[in-house]
């Protein structure tokens, strides 16, 4: 009679280990797939800035505060740089990273670190031309993506500032923002 038994309970724990085994091939398999996402976030994910967003211009020079004299109708290329910031939350390692769209919106002189005081003062870009290519990116964790800003001056005066905000809203609700302030100056083209 034991015998039988034996064979069950080999059976029952022979079951459970394969079980285990395909359970752990599974969330290994799922933990890649969702590698981007952290099962946790920091207080204050998405309302404050993460400070992954650069500016330099073409030759790969840093510009720490983005600011540019420019003629009305010029234009100036700049680079943006995101890089896959890490954060953590308690012992687990986290990055802002994954899925990425880019905006441009007009704003005042004055930056905040708080998402939702800078979406009050933010507007839809006029009199000026911002084009941002690509307007999507992905970020891996411990990487970094490029993406270029163009400004042209069209339909601006002499004596206008234009402060350019641009935006980088992460899939999973985090959020990056920079500031290039432009004033235009020169002499306006007489019409006679």
């Amino acid at each position: 009679m034991r015998l039988p038994w034996l064979i069950l309970v080999l059976v029952v724990v022979v079951a459970g280990c394969l079980e285990m085994n395909e359970t752990s091939k599974s969330t290994q398999s799922s933990s890649l797939e969702s590698s981007f996402s952290c099962p946790v976030v920091h207080p204050g994910y998405g309302e404050f800035n993460a400070n992954n967003l650069l500016f330099e211009k073409l030759d790969g020079k840093v510009l720490q505060t983005p600011a540019f004299l420019m003629p009305p109708n010029a234009t100036i290329r700049i680079r943006g740089k995101l890089f896959a910031k890490e954060y953590k939350v308690g012992n687990i390692t986290c990055y802002y990273a994954g899925k990425v769209k880019i905006k441009a919106f007009l704003g005042t002189p004055s930056m905040s670190g708080s998402w939702s005081h800078m979406a009050e003062n933010l507007r839809d870009i006029e009199n000026i031309s911002v084009e941002i290519t690509p307007r999507e990116l992905f970020i891996s964790p411990e990487k970094n993506a490029t993406f270029e800003v163009e400004i042209n001056t069209k339909n601006t005066h002499v004596g206008q500032n234009y402060y350019v905000y641009i935006v980088a809203f992460g899939e999973s609700g985090w959020k990056s923002w920079g500031r290039i302030e432009i004033k235009i100056w020169g002499s306006e083209k007489s019409s006679h």
